[in-house]
Parts: C-alpha cells; structure tokens; sequence
C-alpha cells in the first residue's frame, strides 16, 4: 500500500542523496587536483629583486633568481649559451637579449636542495617604454630524468609545460 507517496518520496530521497555524492565526490577530485598542480610549481621560485634592477641606457638588466625549496636535486635543461631563451615576459613588447653563440648545446643543470641561481637578464622595449604596471618574468623548467645530455627534447623546450613565474615587480631602475 502507498501511504501518501511514501515510495515516491523515499525514491526521491535516494536519488537527491546519489546526485549529492556525485558532486562532492567531483568537487573532492577537483580539489586534488588543485593540489597536486600547486604542490608541483610550488617547488621552485623564481625571484626578482625589484631593489637591484639596473638601468643600462635604454636597457634594464634585472636580476633573477631560480631556487629550489624542495627536498630533491633539481636537474634540468639549460642551453650552454643561449641559457636567456627560457626566460621570458608576458609582454610582447619586453625581449630578453639572448647571447649569439658559436657553439650551442644543451646541457644539464643542478640545484641542490634550498640551492639558487642568480642571473641578469638584458631586457629592452622594442617600442621604447617600459611599462608602468607590474609584470612578471617565466621560466620555462625542463627537468632532466636522466644524466644523458643526448635525452634533449627540443620539442619539449617549445611546449612551456613546467613554468615557473616570478613574484610581480616593476621595471624601474633603483641604482
């Protein structure tokens, strides 16, 4: 016997509860994921001192600074001349001077754990002006799984899979 719709009600119930389960099972997954990318850039930072910016002419070398705050070596990829084309900006108008190079190979670089890399990146403005706002500056990280030169990919240096983006700062020079 069908007590005021009881079965109905009851079919009802269980369905909203499955819909329920659904979605903070989707939102659990979702979270995961969230997690798992941060935990994975989060392990390299990419630093500009704002205050040691240098105006050259009507260039700016600005120093950055690669560190590795994880528990692991970081191997990767550098080119042994060209290393400046890893590095770039959102700003279509801001380039990076890369160095001519006679000879050009990739080569294996080493951070050990809290270890950092300090470089000076030449940046001009094709238009001539910088840019009053604050930007930022990427590297692209081409981890190394093996200590075999020959395992380059060039295929992958062009993917810009693993960046790492720098805190936001202005180009301005402080000296």
């Amino acid at each position: 016997m069908n007590l005021f719709g009881y079965e109905q009600v009851t079919g009802k119930l269980k369905e909203n509860r499955m819909k329920t389960t659904k979605i903070i099972l989707l939102q659990i997954l979702l979270l995961f994921n969230i997690v798992l990318l941060y935990s994975q850039n989060s392990k390299y930072t990419l630093t500009v001192k704002e205050k040691n910016i240098i105006k050259v002419g009507n260039k700016y070398l600005i120093p950055v600074e690669l560190r590795n705050i994880s528990k692991d070596t970081l191997s990767h990829y550098e080119m042994s001349c060209s290393w400046q084309e890893h590095y770039s900006f959102r700003e279509k108008d801001l380039k990076i001077k890369i160095n001519d190079c006679d000879k050009n190979f990739p080569r294996i670089m080493k951070l050990k754990p809290n270890g950092f890399k300090e470089v000076f990146l030449e940046v001009n403005s094709i238009s001539g002006k910088f840019p009053k706002k604050e930007t930022k500056i990427s590297f692209n990280l081409i981890k190394s799984d093996s200590e075999n030169v020959p395992n380059y990919n060039v295929s992958k240096s062009k993917e810009h899979k693993n960046i790492v983006w720098s805190n936001k700062f202005k180009i301005q020079a402080s000296r």
